[in-house]
C-alpha cells in the first residue's frame, strides 16, 4: 500500500493524441515519485478527476495529492478543482491536499524567457519512427514468424495485449518501454483511441514502435482501425501477419477446420454477444447451416446461449462442438460433445478464456486423426497430445 497517492488534473481535450502526452507526463512523474501517479480529466476524457480520487482512496492511500496542471488561476482552479475535491473528502472521508496550479511557479515563467531566447532557432526536425503491426499467433512461442521476432527485437516501445506469453515479450530489448493495453470482456486496460495515440506519439518522437496482438493483427483484433489511423497521421507502418488462433488452436487439437468429406467453408465468428439478451449483428438463421464449420472467437461466456441459438434455428441437438482452451499452450485441454451437452462439460470442466469454440461435423476427425497420433507416437511428444488424449 502506498502512503502517498497523486492525481495529475488536466482540462482534458478532444485529441486523443494530447491526453495521451498528459498521461505520458503522469508515467514520468511516477517514476520519479516513485509512487502513484494517475492522469484525470475534467472533461473529455477519461477517466474523470472525481473517479480518479475515488480510485485512490479506495486502493487505500492515507493522503491523495491533486497536481493542477493549468497555467493560470481560472475558474478550474479556484471553482471546479475546489469543488471536486470538497465532495470527494465528504463521500471518501480520505485526505486530499491541492498542490498549486503548474503557472504559479515562477519556474514557468525562467522556462518561458529561456524559451523565448531560443525561440529564433529551428530544432532540427526528428524523422518519424515506424510502427509495426505485430500479430503474435495463437499463443506457442515457436509459432510468432521469423518477421514478427525481427521487428520485435528492434523495437523501442512495446504495446501489447494480455494474450500475448512472457517468452514472446522477453524478444523485446531489455531498454524496451513495455505498456500493456489488454483487453479482457468488461475489462480494458486503455481506451482504443489512446492507444492509437501513444503510438502516434512515440512514432512521432522517432521511436520505433510494435503494436503486439494476439493472433493475426486483422482478425478481431481492430488492427484495421489502427492502421487507417497511422495512415490518416502519416507514420510509416507495416504490418505483420500472425497465425490466427482460428485456425491453429482447432488444428493443435487434432481438428481441421475443413475437409472435403465433411465442408468446403468455415466462418469465423465472434461470440462476445449474448444471442440471448436481444437483437444480435449476427444472422443465425445463416450460421445453422450443418454444411459448414463455425469457429467462435471469445466466445466462452455465452457458450450456453450461442448453443442454444443454434438449436433453435435448426441445427440439431447431437450436432458435434469442441472447445479448446489455451490452445497451442502447455496448458491446453479439449472438451468435445454436442450442442446439447457442450455447455455443461464446460462448466463441469471450468473452462475459462482464452478458448476457441469448434462446431460442426469436423469435430469428429479428432478421434480418428488422435488414433494415428498414438499409435505412431505413444510418448504424445512429437505429435503434441495433450496430455488426456495420451
Amino acid at each position: 500500500m502506498n502512503d502517498v497517492s497523486y492525481i495529475l488534473a488536466a482540462h482534458g481535450s478532444s485529441s486523443a493524441e494530447a491526453n495521451a502526452a498528459i498521461r505520458e507526463i503522469a508515467l514520468t512523474l511516477a517514476r520519479k515519485l516513485d509512487a502513484p501517479v494517475t492522469a484525470a480529466f475534467l472533461e473529455r476524457a477519461e477517466p474523470a478527476i472525481p473517479t480518479a480520487l475515488d480510485a485512490a482512496s479506495a486502493a487505500g492511500a492515507r493522503r491523495i495529492v491533486l497536481l493542477p496542471f493549468f497555467l493560470m488561476p481560472g475558474m478550474h482552479v479556484t471553482r471546479d478543482i475546489t469543488h471536486i475535491v470538497s465532495q470527494a473528502r465528504e463521500r471518501t472521508g480520505a485526505t486530499i491536499d491541492v498542490a498549486d496550479y503548474v503557472g504559479a511557479h515562477d519556474g514557468i515563467t525562467d522556462l518561458l524567457v529561456d524559451l523565448a531566447h531560443r525561440g529564433n532557432i529551428a530544432p532540427d526536425p526528428v524523422a518519424p519512427g515506424t510502427v509495426w503491426l505485430v500479430g503474435a499467433g495463437p499463443g506457442d512461442p515457436e509459432l510468432l514468424t521469423r518477421k514478427g521476432a525481427r521487428a520485435l527485437a528492434s523495437c523501442d516501445v512495446l504495446l501489447y495485449d494480455y494474450l500475448v506469453t512472457d517468452e514472446i515479450l522477453a524478444l523485446a530489448p531489455p531498454a524496451c518501454e513495455r505498456i500493456f493495453v489488454g483487453k479482457r470482456a468488461g475489462r480494458h486496460a486503455m481506451p482504443q483511441a489512446e492507444i492509437i495515440a501513444r503510438m502516434t506519439l512515440h512514432a512521432r518522437a522517432g521511436k520505433n514502435v510494435v503494436r503486439l496482438k494476439g493472433g493475426d493483427v486483422f482478425v478481431f483484433a481492430r488492427g484495421g482501425e489502427e492502421a487507417a489511423a497511422l495512415a490518416a497521421e502519416g507514420i510509416p507502418f507495416e504490418i505483420v501477419p500472425g497465425i490466427s488462433s482460428a485456425i491453429a488452436v482447432p488444428a493443435a487439437a487434432g481438428i481441421p477446420v475443413t475437409h472435403r468429406d465433411h465442408n468446403s467453408a468455415f466462418t469465423v465468428v465472434a461470440g462476445h454477444e449474448d444471442p440471448s439478451a436481444g437483437p444480435t449483428s449476427l444472422d443465425y438463421e445463416r450460421l445453422a447451416d450443418p454444411k459448414q464449420t463455425l469457429i467462435f472467437l471469445m466466445a466462452t461466456r455465452n457458450l450456453r446461449a450461442i448453443a442454444e441459438r443454434l438449436i433453435a434455428c435448426g441445427l440439431p441437438p447431437d450436432h458435434p462442438a469442441a472447445v479448446v482452451r489455451e490452445g497451442t499452450r502447455s496448458g491446453q485441454e479439449t472438451i468435445v460433445g454436442d450442442l446439447a451437452t457442450i455447455a455443461d462439460e464446460a462448466q463441469r470442466m471450468e473452462f475459462t478464456a482464452p478458448a476457441v469454440i469448434i462446431i460442426g461435423t469436423v469435430v469428429r476427425e479428432r478421434e480418428r486423426i488422435l488414433a494415428y497420433a498414438r499409435a505412431a507416437d505413444p510418448a504424445g511428444v512429437l505429435a503434441g497430445l495433450e496430455p488426456a488424449d495420451r
